[in-house]
């Protein structure tokens, strides 16, 4: 009877030890077909911290796009062409500019979150939702012209 009691308290001691698992923080990312680009976004993060400005991206089927930024006071619209080689994506304005960076795209399974990785020195990475773009933000956008736009 004796080395029952001492069998049972060395099993109950060993599934305590093992029983434990560490819970992941917040939501996991679960990657998905990066084709699922083709949608409006909107950020909700950059460089790790919630983005203090705001940006809207239309990635649309034909290879366009439409971004809509407002750092300030006004949202501005900029407009160009994108292009997606397995998960890089690039992309150039209407005025020939090229984007400052090509990034590394990944969109959620569920087609919900969009990340991209720059590929520079410090690889920022932004966040972005799926979210139908406002149409007071289509409405209220200015033609960029001088801004500095933000991809």
């Amino acid at each position: 009877m004796k080395n029952f009691k001492i069998l049972s308290l060395a099993v109950v001691l060993l599934m305590s030890l093992t029983g434990c698992e560490d819970k992941p923080q917040g939501p996991t990312f679960t990657p998905g077909d990066v084709n699922n680009i083709v949608n409006e976004w909107q950020i909700s993060e950059w460089d790790n911290a919630p983005a203090a400005f705001e940006v809207f991206i239309d990635f649309n089927v034909d290879g366009t796009f439409e971004m809509y930024q407002r750092f300030e006071a006004v949202y501005e619209c900029y407009k160009g062409t994108y292009e997606l080689n397995g998960n890089t994506l690039t992309g150039a304005y209407d005025n020939g500019d090229a984007w400052k960076n090509s990034y590394r795209a990944e969109v959620s399974q569920d087609g919900a979150t969009l990340r991209l990785h720059s590929d520079d020195e410090r690889s920022v990475m932004s966040v972005y939702t799926q979210q139908a773009i406002p149409e007071y933000v289509k409405a209220d956008a200015t033609r960029a012209v001088a801004g500095v736009p933000f991809l």
